[in-house]
């Protein structure tokens, strides 16, 4: 027997099935070979691919797992190298010099699991225009669906006893135009170096592997009593099959106010009105409707005063994978007179991709 919420979401949309792959750059212009960063001597190295590419290839939030550089060439070797690799969600356009402002958000550590911990990575023998070095995530990473992407590699040891030889270990790579893929790197700083020498509109083919399964926050709220924003966010694990514990959350909202649930299948539109849509029909001026209201919950917020005010909201998953890859979105709306519109406040909204 289906659950009330399975119901209400394949009445919502087709099931569509999550694809587990995703290229980047998405499309070639002018491959060439090049053997930084891998085959070069110790250097800090930057690639980052621009929030349009990311929605070209992939498009929604995704928990990332492995990255596979494509080769260029057949037969290449190298030693065990010694380095760190780093993720995060990154600027959408023009990546910067400094290193560390390109890591935006969530920065992950993928290797080693822990700092301290071994950083050894053997090279494979090269193979022209496959994905022939993996690199396994060994702390999964969550890409929030709308910003660029980086990678930056430090290698401290290129593995041959000599370590100030670069050697060929060429990785397939592809020039664009600009502010679509940028590669950034120092070799004469070394992997401690905190800016880049070298910025060039390029960068390696690459496969990453993902899974759905997550929940992303995105949009704005609106301020509430005590000009304070409301906030959802999520408890009770990831939105997969069989999930019993699934709970949507209001915090920092006004207290002893009627809050509105809503969930949909949509963020861009509601029956044509595009979304974001300011609410100033009912004189709601900035704040803010995120999602379309599929489906819509009402419940009184609890706590003692301004930004005290909370709500939950849990909605079992149902045990079925038919929903894997289904996007949807949720928001909390709370009437609140003492709001600065004197009408209701907003939280953001969230982004959810059903996962296996």
């Amino acid at each position: 027997m289906r659950t009330p919420f399975l119901t209400a979401v394949l009445a919502l949309s087709a099931t569509v099935v999550a694809q587990q792959t995703f290229v980047l750059p998405d499309f070639t212009i002018a491959t060439s070979g090049n053997s930084v960063p891998f085959g070069s001597i110790p250097v800090h190295y930057q690639v980052w691919y621009s929030a349009s590419q990311m929605a070209s290839a992939l498009g929604h939030p995704a928990r990332l797992t492995q990255v596979d550089f494509m080769t260029f060439a057949t037969g290449q070797t190298g030693g065990t190298l010694q380095l760190e690799v780093r993720i995060a969600n990154s600027v959408a356009t023009q990546p910067s010099g400094n290193f560390a402002n390109n890591l935006v958000s969530g920065e992950t550590l993928i290797h080693p699991q822990f700092l301290g911990g071994d950083r050894s990575l053997p090279l494979t023998p090269t193979a022209a225009g496959a994905f022939a070095l993996s690199i396994p995530f060994q702390n999964e990473f969550e890409y929030d669906g709308q910003s660029g992407l980086v990678i930056d590699i430090r290698i401290f040891d290129n593995g041959t006893g000599q370590p100030n030889t670069p050697f060929n270990y060429e990785l397939a790579t592809e020039t664009f135009g600009t502010n679509n893929v940028v590669t950034l790197y120092n070799v004469n700083g070394g992997p401690t170096s905190t800016g880049a020498s070298t910025i060039l509109q390029r960068g390696p083919r690459i496969q990453l592997t993902f899974s759905d399964g997550i929940s992303v926050p995105f949009g704005d709220g609106c301020p509430g009593e005590g000009s304070i924003v409301p906030v959802h966010g999520m408890s009770g694990g990831d939105p997969v099959p069989n999930n019993p514990n699934w709970t949507h959350v209001l915090t920092a909202a006004p207290s002893q106010r009627q809050a509105i649930w809503m969930f949909g299948a949509s963020r861009t539109d509601w029956s044509g009105i595009p979304l974001p849509h300011e609410f100033v029909e009912i004189g709601a001026n900035g704040c803010y409707v995120l999602v379309r209201p599929d489906l819509t919950a009402a419940m009184q917020t609890v706590g003692g005063g301004a930004g005290t005010g909370f709500a939950t909201l849990t909605t079992p998953t149902p045990p079925t994978t038919d929903l894997v890859g289904l996007e949807f979105f949720t928001q909390w709306l709370i009437l609140d007179p003492l709001s600065a519109n004197g009408v209701l406040a907003a939280s953001n909204g969230m982004w959810h991709i059903f996962g296996p």
